[in-house]
C-alpha cells in the first residue's frame, strides 16, 4: 500500500534534511508544500527526492489547504499530513 507525506515548510533549511532522511524508508512519497521560503528548504528537499510545490502565501491555513488538495489527487490510499 503506497503512503505519501505532505508537511508544510517555510524556511526549514535546518531541518527538512532530518526529516526526509528519518522518514524515506518508511513512506513512498514525500512532498514538501514550500511556503515562500527564503532559504535553501526547497532545493535540500528535492536533492533528497521530495517533491516540492510552491504556495506562495505565507499563512499555515493555506499550505494546509494545499496539502490537503496534493493527497486527494495522489494515488496513494494513505496520506500523513
Amino acid at each position: 500500500m503506497k503512503i505519501s507525506v505532505v508537511t508544510p515548510c517555510y524556511n526549514e533549511a535546518v531541518s527538512i534534511a532530518k526529516v526526509i532522511e528519518k522518514i524515506t524508508k518508511e513512506v513512498d512519497e514525500i512532498i514538501v508544500v514550500g511556503n515562500d521560503s527564503t532559504d535553501q528548504t526547497a532545493l535540500i528537499a528535492q536533492n533528497l527526492g521530495a517533491k516540492v510545490v510552491s504556495e506562495q502565501k505565507q499563512d499555515h491555513n493555506t499550505a494546509l489547504k494545499e496539502e490537503m488538495r496534493l493527497l486527494k489527487i495522489s494515488s496513494s490510499p494513505i496520506g500523513i499530513y
